[in-house]
């Protein structure tokens, strides 16, 4: 369960990290 845990919040990381590089290129364009 701890692994699945940590796992999710990796992706969430991750989506985070990638909704602020869209939000960056919508931006920039």
């Amino acid at each position: 369960m701890a692994i699945i845990g940590y796992n999710m919040r990796k992706l969430n990381k991750n989506a985070i990290i990638l909704k602020i590089i869209n939000k960056i290129e919508a931006v920039a364009i």
